[in-house]
């Protein structure tokens, strides 16, 4: 079983607001980073929802995968705001290796970026780059990790 780990940041509040939020972010990413994912996706959207409804949107899209792989999935997911105010989805997905990535794109209802993840590339530090500042909210499930 995996444990989650607890991180310190080293970051006093005299060093500023922007010094803090860009060492927590560095510390979500360097966390996010020892999971095993499958997946990175970035979903968008044909009307602008709110951001509450583009979470029931990725949870309804999660449970698709659910009933595809017939098992409980981890994820880690962040609905953010782009510069010009549009809301859209970024996430890390466990437990979807057998999956293809036209099957992720089938089951999204809308725009969507779907690809392996890499665990040499940045994923994990780039779906927390605005935790802090434009997301909107952000939610994990890391059960399939074994992390309760």
């Amino acid at each position: 079983m995996t444990r989650a780990r607890h991180a310190t940041l080293s970051v006093r509040p005299s060093d500023g607001y922007d010094n803090l939020q860009l060492a927590a972010r560095t510390e979500w990413g360097t966390w996010l980073s020892r999971f095993q994912w499958d997946h990175f996706v970035t979903f968008t959207f044909d009307h602008q929802p709110s951001a509450a409804s583009a979470k029931r949107q990725f949870a309804r899209w999660l449970s698709r995968l659910e009933q595809r792989t017939q098992r409980e999935l981890s994820w880690f997911c962040v609905i953010e705001r782009s510069p010009a105010g549009l809301v859209h989805v970024h996430a890390l997905v466990g437990g979807t290796a057998g999956l293809s990535l036209a099957v992720l794109r089938a089951l999204w209802r809308g725009h969507s970026a779907v690809r392996r993840y890499d665990s040499r590339k940045a994923g994990a530090y780039y779906v927390t780059k605005c935790v802090g500042s434009s997301v909107d909210d952000y939610d994990l499930n890391l059960v399939a990790q074994g992390v309760k």
